[in-house]
């Protein structure tokens, strides 16, 4: 898991940006100058959640179980809340 922002060139895969999430206006000011240029490109910033776990520094296999049980939890959830 990755805890910074990354601005990665759609085709290519390239990490075109990176930088600290805290200091997220360098990445916006940075995306805005890409999108001026035409260049197509994924902007990555890490959640909460993702946030939170690096920095509690939890081992490798924790991160990975952590990441399991989020995507059990979401396929079980069954929408119905979601729905009027």
């Amino acid at each position: 898991m990755n805890s910074k922002i990354q601005l990665i060139e759609k085709n290519s895969g390239e990490v075109l940006f990176s930088c600290p999430v805290d200091q997220a206006d360098k990445a916006y000011d940075f995306a805005k100058d890409l999108e001026s240029m035409g260049v197509e490109f994924d902007f990555i910033k890490p959640g909460v959640p993702e946030t939170l776990i690096n920095e509690l520094q939890i081992s490798d296999d924790q991160k990975e179980e952590y990441a399991a049980s989020l995507d059990q939890e979401i396929h079980d959830h069954d929408d119905s809340c979601c729905h009027d």
